[in-house]
Protein backbone atom coordinates (compact mmCIF):
# COMPACT_ATOMS: atom_id res chain seq x y z
CA UNK A 1 0.00 0.00 0.00
CA UNK A 2 2.97 2.31 0.80
CA UNK A 3 4.15 1.34 -2.59
CA UNK A 4 0.73 3.01 -4.69
CA UNK A 5 0.87 5.62 -1.87
CA UNK A 6 4.40 6.94 -3.04
CA UNK A 7 3.34 6.03 -6.47
CA UNK A 8 0.43 8.19 -6.43
CA UNK A 9 2.75 11.25 -4.99
CA UNK A 10 4.88 11.26 -7.52
CA UNK A 11 3.15 10.63 -10.55
CA UNK A 12 0.44 13.74 -9.09
CA UNK A 13 3.42 15.71 -8.57
CA UNK A 14 5.21 14.69 -12.14
CA UNK A 15 1.84 15.89 -13.64
CA UNK A 16 1.65 19.24 -11.64
CA UNK A 17 5.33 20.16 -12.31
CA UNK A 18 4.85 19.94 -15.95
CA UNK A 19 2.04 21.68 -16.06
CA UNK A 20 3.27 24.82 -14.31
CA UNK A 21 6.82 25.07 -16.31
CA UNK A 22 6.85 28.21 -18.16
CA UNK A 23 7.96 27.98 -21.70
CA UNK A 24 11.35 28.94 -22.39
CA UNK A 25 11.07 28.97 -26.43
CA UNK A 26 8.54 32.31 -26.92
CA UNK A 27 7.73 32.74 -30.07
CA UNK A 28 6.79 36.17 -31.15
CA UNK A 29 3.59 36.79 -31.97
CA UNK A 30 3.46 38.27 -36.51
CA UNK A 31 1.57 41.08 -36.76
CA UNK A 32 -0.24 41.16 -39.91
CA UNK A 33 -1.00 44.73 -41.53
CA UNK A 34 -4.21 45.26 -43.29
CA UNK A 35 -3.89 45.89 -46.70
CA UNK A 36 -3.61 49.90 -47.72
CA UNK A 37 -7.29 50.47 -49.06
CA UNK A 38 -6.16 52.90 -52.43
CA UNK A 39 -8.37 55.18 -53.84
CA UNK A 40 -9.95 54.19 -57.23
CA UNK A 41 -8.41 56.69 -59.93
CA UNK A 42 -10.16 57.56 -62.57
CA UNK A 43 -8.62 57.20 -65.50
CA UNK A 44 -9.30 59.35 -68.43
CA UNK A 45 -9.20 59.18 -71.90
CA UNK A 46 -6.77 61.84 -72.97
CA UNK A 47 -7.90 64.75 -75.13
CA UNK A 48 -6.83 66.51 -78.01
CA UNK A 49 -6.67 70.36 -78.41
CA UNK A 50 -6.34 71.99 -81.33
CA UNK A 51 -6.45 75.95 -81.54
CA UNK A 52 -9.52 77.22 -83.12
CA UNK A 53 -9.69 80.13 -85.68
CA UNK A 54 -12.56 82.34 -85.63
CA UNK A 55 -14.56 80.21 -88.20
CA UNK A 56 -15.21 78.12 -84.68
CA UNK A 57 -16.48 81.41 -83.00
CA UNK A 58 -19.93 82.52 -82.96
CA UNK A 59 -20.95 85.05 -85.91
CA UNK A 60 -22.00 87.79 -82.54
CA UNK A 61 -18.74 87.15 -81.12
CA UNK A 62 -16.56 87.82 -84.25
CA UNK A 63 -18.59 90.71 -85.02
CA UNK A 64 -17.85 92.47 -82.05
CA UNK A 65 -14.35 91.86 -81.55
CA UNK A 66 -13.87 89.14 -79.62
CA UNK A 67 -10.28 88.13 -78.89
CA UNK A 68 -9.35 84.77 -80.57
CA UNK A 69 -6.92 83.38 -78.45
CA UNK A 70 -4.06 81.39 -80.75
CA UNK A 71 -4.34 78.75 -78.35
CA UNK A 72 -7.19 78.06 -77.16
CA UNK A 73 -10.44 75.46 -78.98
CA UNK A 74 -13.79 76.12 -78.85
CA UNK A 75 -15.16 72.97 -77.27
CA UNK A 76 -18.56 73.34 -77.23
CA UNK A 77 -21.22 76.61 -78.35
CA UNK A 78 -24.30 76.90 -76.51
CA UNK A 79 -26.86 79.69 -77.34
CA UNK A 80 -25.18 82.10 -79.86
CA UNK A 81 -27.44 85.31 -80.19
CA UNK A 82 -25.93 87.65 -77.28
CA UNK A 83 -28.42 89.95 -77.64
CA UNK A 84 -31.38 87.72 -77.61
CA UNK A 85 -30.56 85.37 -75.16
CA UNK A 86 -26.87 85.56 -74.71
CA UNK A 87 -24.03 83.24 -75.30
CA UNK A 88 -22.80 80.24 -73.64
CA UNK A 89 -19.41 79.02 -75.07
CA UNK A 90 -16.83 76.66 -73.46
CA UNK A 91 -13.00 76.33 -74.94
CA UNK A 92 -9.96 74.10 -74.20
CA UNK A 93 -6.50 74.62 -73.81
CA UNK A 94 -2.89 73.33 -72.47
CA UNK A 95 -1.80 77.04 -71.13
CA UNK A 96 -1.75 78.15 -67.63
CA UNK A 97 -4.72 79.83 -65.61
CA UNK A 98 -2.51 82.55 -65.70
CA UNK A 99 -1.81 82.66 -68.87
CA UNK A 100 -5.65 82.72 -69.53
CA UNK A 101 -6.45 85.33 -67.25
CA UNK A 102 -3.74 87.31 -68.10
CA UNK A 103 -4.65 87.44 -71.99
CA UNK A 104 -8.09 88.41 -71.70
CA UNK A 105 -7.32 90.88 -69.23
CA UNK A 106 -4.99 92.34 -71.71
CA UNK A 107 -7.01 91.87 -74.77
CA UNK A 108 -10.61 92.74 -73.45
CA UNK A 109 -9.39 96.40 -71.56
CA UNK A 110 -7.35 96.92 -75.22
CA UNK A 111 -10.84 96.62 -76.66
CA UNK A 112 -12.71 98.73 -74.37
CA UNK A 113 -13.95 96.61 -72.17
CA UNK A 114 -13.97 97.97 -68.26
CA UNK A 115 -12.99 94.92 -65.83
CA UNK A 116 -15.12 94.06 -62.68
CA UNK A 117 -15.09 91.85 -59.54
CA UNK A 118 -16.70 88.47 -60.01
CA UNK A 119 -16.60 85.73 -57.31
CA UNK A 120 -15.15 82.45 -57.43
CA UNK A 121 -17.45 79.72 -57.13
CA UNK A 122 -16.66 76.61 -56.03
CA UNK A 123 -14.71 74.23 -58.34
CA UNK A 124 -13.67 77.32 -60.51
CA UNK A 125 -10.24 78.95 -60.45
CA UNK A 126 -10.72 82.00 -61.49
CA UNK A 127 -13.38 84.24 -62.66
CA UNK A 128 -13.03 87.37 -64.84
CA UNK A 129 -15.67 89.87 -65.96
CA UNK A 130 -15.87 92.74 -68.33
CA UNK A 131 -18.62 95.10 -69.46
CA UNK A 132 -18.91 97.32 -72.72
CA UNK A 133 -22.15 98.83 -74.08
CA UNK A 134 -24.98 96.89 -72.66
CA UNK A 135 -23.17 93.73 -72.15
CA UNK A 136 -21.31 91.93 -69.96
CA UNK A 137 -18.76 88.95 -70.55
CA UNK A 138 -17.53 86.26 -67.85
CA UNK A 139 -14.89 83.98 -67.95
CA UNK A 140 -14.76 81.21 -65.55
CA UNK A 141 -11.55 79.35 -65.76
CA UNK A 142 -11.57 75.66 -64.17
CA UNK A 143 -8.64 73.30 -63.90
CA UNK A 144 -8.78 69.83 -64.71
CA UNK A 145 -5.47 69.08 -62.81
CA UNK A 146 -5.94 64.75 -63.87
CA UNK A 147 -5.40 65.64 -67.55
CA UNK A 148 -3.41 69.16 -67.37
CA UNK A 149 -5.63 71.29 -69.17
CA UNK A 150 -7.87 74.40 -68.90
CA UNK A 151 -11.88 74.76 -69.37
CA UNK A 152 -13.00 78.38 -69.68
CA UNK A 153 -16.13 78.93 -69.78
CA UNK A 154 -17.39 82.21 -71.63
CA UNK A 155 -20.77 83.73 -71.14
CA UNK A 156 -22.14 86.81 -72.78
CA UNK A 157 -25.39 88.69 -72.06
CA UNK A 158 -26.85 91.92 -71.83
CA UNK A 159 -25.83 93.88 -68.77
CA UNK A 160 -29.01 93.74 -66.21
CA UNK A 161 -30.60 97.44 -66.07
CA UNK A 162 -30.63 97.30 -61.91
CA UNK A 163 -32.50 100.81 -62.56
CA UNK A 164 -35.85 98.70 -63.35
CA UNK A 165 -35.83 97.36 -60.41
CA UNK A 166 -35.45 100.49 -58.01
Amino acid sequence: MRFLIFFFCITISLFFSCQSDPKTDTVEEEVVEAPKEEKMKIIREPIEIFPSTEKDYPEDLVAMGFPIHPKVAVHNVGSTRIKEEGLLMQLNTYISEEEVASYYQKEMKNLGWTESKLKVFKGANRALKFDKDGLTCKFIIIDEADQNYRKVAVNVTKALDISKYQ
